[in-house]
């Protein structure tokens, strides 16, 4: 695979999982918001989202060098990579196509996103099945 792919592949991925972790982390931290300040909150979302982000990229970074490739990391490199794709489109789609929805960004958390990792799981698996036959 070309270096460039690979970026781009990590790329996609580190958005989407920093946009799902972060709105997930967002909201588990607002229940604690009477008793710490918004703007710590802030800083708590985006260092949980960064770092599942971050930890995300490294696991398909390692999975993409590898040249044999077993069932497993297959299957979750392709959910990942097509789930990311999924979640982003999802989700900067609506805002781009239609600003005043203002539950637009939903799609892509709620229908998109899983849907693609579901979709990419699949793609994954008949991957590594017509790869094993060669």
């Amino acid at each position: 695979m070309k270096l460039y792919s690979k970026y781009f592949i990590i790329f996609i991925c580190f958005i989407a999982v920093f946009a799902f972790s972060s709105n997930i982390a967002g909201a588990i931290l607002i229940s604690i918001e009477k008793y710490v300040p918004r703007f710590i909150q802030a800083i708590l979302s985006f260092s949980i989202a960064f770092t599942c982000s971050f930890l995300v990229s490294k696991f398909v970074w390692k999975k993409i060098k590898l040249v044999n490739v077993d069932f497993i990391s297959s299957t979750l490199m392709g959910g990942f990579i097509v789930g990311s794709i999924g979640l982003v489109g999802g989700f900067i789609g609506p805002i781009i196509f239609s600003p005043e929805s203002n539950l637009g960004p939903l799609l892509g958390l709620f229908i998109t996103g899983p849907l693609g990792f579901i979709i990419g799981m699949v793609v994954g698996a008949i991957y590594w099945k017509v790869k094993l036959k060669k």
